[in-house]
């Protein structure tokens, strides 16, 4: 979670929440403690949260959202 004040910093903290997410997630692939679920409250804007629950999952939440 990153967040800040001036909105001047945004292209400059989205990319810096980037390069760390790049980071981090070969470095936990690789030492086995990577976990595909990504909570959508702590998702990055550029991630797809929804994907993680599984295609089956998916669909079913997007049966219920046209319902």
């Amino acid at each position: 979670m990153a967040d800040w004040k001036s909105a001047s910093d945004e292209a400059l903290v989205r990319s810096s929440v980037r390069k760390i997410l790049d980071t981090a997630e070969p470095v936990s692939k690789k030492n086995g403690t990577w976990l595909p679920f990504m909570y959508s409250n702590y998702a990055s804007w550029d991630q797809d949260s929804l994907a993680s629950y599984g295609a089956e999952n998916l669909q079913k939440l997007k049966d219920i959202a046209k319902k």
